[in-house]
């Protein structure tokens, strides 16, 4: 290979490599420019949809497997039930002697 052809290929590779940077730059550039405010680009509209479960939103759940080291207290904190209910709920548990793997009714 002579030394011309070989100039030709390193021409040519610069030059690609600065069309890929050049198309970087662009697209870097465009999606800036779609965010920067100006009121150039529309905005989408913000649309409160309704909770797509079946249940609201902050409902408690019904049934609360007990895990090692729970207490009422402390299941009724993390479900939002009152330890008071928990107890009308659940008549033949000893709320002193939970064990991990039991089943709690919360509603």
């Amino acid at each position: 290979m002579d030394a011309a052809s070989r100039n030709l290929k390193r021409v040519l590779a610069l030059g690609a490599v600065g069309v890929v940077v050049l198309a970087m730059i662009t697209t870097v550039s465009n999606s800036l420019d779609s965010g920067d405010g100006d009121g150039d680009a529309p905005r989408a509209a913000v649309v409160d949809r309704p909770n797509d479960s079946s249940d609201p939103p902050n409902k408690p759940p019904q049934e609360y497997q007990v895990k090692e080291g729970d207490t009422l207290t402390a299941i009724a904190a993390e479900t939002g039930i009152t330890v008071d209910e928990i107890i009308a709920l659940n008549k033949d548990v000893d709320p002193q002697t939970l064990n991990a793997g039991q089943v709690l009714k919360l509603r």
